[in-house]
């Protein structure tokens, strides 16, 4: 899936949603559904950072996700 349509695609996108979004990070992942491993992402962030934001979505997902403490004065 990594041809340069779907690369050139994947930029064009990323060069809306930066522009549309003032700020915010994001990322795009697109995969073909039912192959595995075979997944791209554009990204506005460097590679740390989405995985940061990437396994905070996952733990949400498997209820591992807590709020922040409360600083008790």
């Amino acid at each position: 899936m990594t041809d340069r349509k779907t690369l050139d695609i994947l930029q064009g996108i990323a060069a809306a949603m930066d522009k549309g979004l003032g700020g915010a990070g994001f990322a795009v992942l697109v995969f073909k559904i039912g192959e595995p491993n075979l997944c791209n992402y554009v990204s506005n962030v460097d590679r740390d950072a989405m995985k940061a934001a990437m396994l905070e979505v996952i733990a949400r997902w498997e209820g591992r996700a807590h709020d922040a403490p409360v600083e008790v004065q």
